[in-house]
Formats: structure tokens, C-alpha cells, sequence
């Protein structure tokens, strides 16, 4: 019985419909098992690529924005790229957690491209920026790092170190809620200490409050009196 090779070979959006269909059916014998080993493969490889990519261009526009701070308004989109590429770099490691150690494996050598980027993207002599990378990979991917400030006009850096970074990462109890609430209150607290020009160490690293604490509208912890 023939397969739907000839398909994968030419139209690989439609094989894969057709093939999924296939499986479904339980239909093994029209389907070319090695084409679809072949792309159950490279979906590692793919993602550890992106990644590399990411990581890379991450580390360049985090290099321009520290290092070149008198540029800032001049290039905002800096800051939107490091975010950009931090949020992808969230999305493959999500989808993805066994290629976290990825990160730090590949750091120095992202590091090393990406240096000469932000050398070119800022007209700044090569060796205004460190030779070797004076962040770890857990900060340079978090996003409430910001050890020379968030803002062109900021004074006060956004810095978590690196053991908070760390807890911060941990594998949470699988709940939804208590997940979006720590996002959220991550979040939150850098833009507090923003707004404020507080250290971000003066609010508490976790959220005080329960998810009805903060849904109560009655709920104020420490309200002064009128």
C-alpha cells in the first residue's frame, strides 16, 4: 500500500494534516513513519536553534541599553527588543524546560557575537564592553533584571540578584492562579520600584497577599486612618 511520501515531499503544511488525520484514523500503513520520525527529530534541534538566535540577539541589545545609557532616547527600541526577545525565550523554554541548561551552555559564545553587535549598533569602541559576560544566564533572561536602570530616564537600577532569580524560576504547585498572581506581582513590583525610585529590595520578593486578599475591594492591609 502506498504512503503519503510524495506529499511530505512537496506540500509539507498539507502533509501534515493529512497525516495527523491518518494516525487518528489509525491508518499506519498510508503513512511514511520515517517522515514524520524525521520531523518529531527536528523539533529539538529547531527549538535549540531559536533559542541560540534569541539568546544572541537578547545579549546585543542588552549590552547597547547598559552600556550606552546616554543613547536611550535616542534608540527606545532597545529596551523593546530586550523585552521582546526575553519574552521568546520564555515561550521556547516553557514549551520546552529540558533546554534551559541550553542557556548558560551557550551563553559565552552568544556573548561573544553579541558584543561585537553592540559595538556596531552603538558606535561604541569594542572594548567599552566586557570581555566575557558580567551577568549570569538567569539574569540576562529574567525579566525584572535591569542592573543600569529600565528607563532612559531611571537612577535607580531594577536589580534582583541571583539566588532571588533563581527561586523566582523554581517550578511553582501547578496551580494556574497562583501562577498568574506571581507573574503579575513580579511584574507589578518592578514597575513599583520604578515608579517610586525605591530599591526594588523594598518590597517584599513574593506577594503578601492571597489572590481574595487582593480581589477583595474591602481588603487594604495597612490603610491609615481618615
Amino acid at each position: 500500500m502506498s504512503t503519503n511520501t510524495d506529499l511530505y515531499k512537496h506540500d509539507l503544511a498539507r502533509w501534515g494534516t493529512e497525516t495527523a488525520a491518518l494516525l487518528r484514523d489509525g491508518n499506519l500503513n498510508a503513512v511514511d513513519l520515517a517522515a514524520v520520525a524525521e520531523e518529531l527529530e527536528s523539533f529539538g534541534p529547531g527549538d535549540s536553534h531559536r533559542l541560540w538566535e534569541h539568546l544572541r540577539a537578547l545579549l546585543a541589545w542588552f549590552l547597547a541599553w547598559n552600556y550606552a545609557p546616554n543613547q536611550r532616547l535616542k534608540h527606545p527600541h532597545w529596551y523593546v527588543r530586550v523585552v521582546e526577545y526575553r519574552t521568546l525565550i520564555k515561550i521556547i523554554l516553557d514549551v520546552s524546560p529540558s533546554l534551559r541548561p541550553d542557556v548558560a551552555e551557550d551563553l559565552a559564545e552568544c556573548y561573544a557575537h553579541a558584543r561585537e553587535v553592540a559595538s556596531e549598533e552603538s558606535g561604541l569602541p569594542l572594548a567599552t564592553f566586557p570581555e566575557t559576560c558580567p551577568w549570569t544566564a538567569a539574569q540576562v533572561i529574567h525579566s525584572c533584571f535591569w542592573p543600569m536602570g529600565d528607563h532612559e530616564r531611571s537612577t535607580q537600577p531594577i536589580w534582583v540578584g541571583e539566588h532571588a532569580i533563581e527561586d523566582d524560576e523554581a517550578p511553582g504547585d501547578g496551580s494556574a492562579t497562583t501562577d498568574i498572581l506571581a507573574e503579575s506581582y513580579a511584574r507589578a513590583r518592578r514597575t513599583a520600584a520604578r515608579q517610586t525610585g525605591l530599591p526594588l529590595e523594598t518590597f517584599p520578593q513574593a506577594c503578601p497577599w492571597t489572590v481574595e486578599q487582593v480581589l477583595d475591594e474591602a481588603f487594604f492591609p495597612e490603610e491609615d486612618a481618615p
